[in-house]
Parts: structure tokens; C-alpha cells; sequence
């Protein structure tokens, strides 16, 4: 998984994609990406990346939000999401504030450069 190990500060888990049921706005949330590390000796499951992506959107802060409450969501059914970052990816860019959310931790954003390998993605997660 390239720098995937690096990127996540862990060893890269199942992964996979689903729907998250946000009981509390009563919404389902697609995740596009999801980074999941099994359960061993008696430790819970846990979240390791929560992800979306779009092509032609220019992902904002609403993005985080939504993600935010499904990271919630799964915390709340008993998976361990106390180090679950939150990855974007987005072929058509970021808004400002969602930039600046990145470059406080937690937020990965990767955009076509990115993608490509002609550059490390912006943010970082625990």
C-alpha cells in the first residue's frame, strides 16, 4: 500500500466502503474509504480512515462535518474511532477552510497531484 503505512501511522487495515447510519440527523452517510484494523486479544475494532471522494467537487467543510458525525456514529456502536483521521480526495480541489482544517491534523486531503505520486498529500492523520 505505497505510503499508506506512513500516511495513516499504522499498519493499513481491511479496506473497504459502505454506508454509515447517522441516527441522529437520521441520514445515512456514504464513505468511499474506509480503513478498518481488527480486533485482537480482546481490543475492539478500530477505525483507522474514514474517506470520500469526488471528481467534479470541490470538497468543503460540510464534507468534514458529514464524515465527522459518521466517525461519531461508529463510536457510538462500539468501534474504537479515538484515532480515526478523516480523508477527501477530490480531482477538483479544496475549499480554503477545509485546507485549513488539514493543516491543524487529523484531515488528509489528497488531490491529483497527490493521486499521481508528483506530490504528498496535504494534512496528516494520528
Amino acid at each position: 500500500m505505497g505510503p499508506g503505512r506512513s500516511l495513516l501511522g499504522t499498519s493499513v487495515g481491511a479496506a473497504g466502503s459502505g454506508v454509515v447510519t447517522d441516527p441522529r440527523e437520521r441520514r445515512q452517510a456514504q464513505v468511499d474509504v474506509a480503513v478498518v484494523e481488527p480486533g485482537s486479544g480482546g481490543s475492539r475494532p478500530s477505525v483507522a480512515l474514514l474517506g470520500e471522494a469526488k471528481w467534479g467537487t470541490v470538497m468543503g467543510v460540510g464534507h468534514l462535518e458529514r464524515l465527522g458525525r459518521a466517525r461519531e456514529s461508529l463510536a457510538a456502536r462500539g468501534l474504537d474511532a479515538a484515532h480515526c483521521g478523516l480523508a477527501f480526495f477530490s480531482a477538483a480541489g479544496f475549499s480554503d477552510s477545509l485546507r485549513t482544517a488539514a493543516e491543524r491534523g487529523g484531515v488528509l486531503l489528497v488531490g491529483l497531484d497527490e493521486l499521481y505520486g508528483r506530490a504528498m498529500p496535504t494534512g496528516f492523520v494520528p
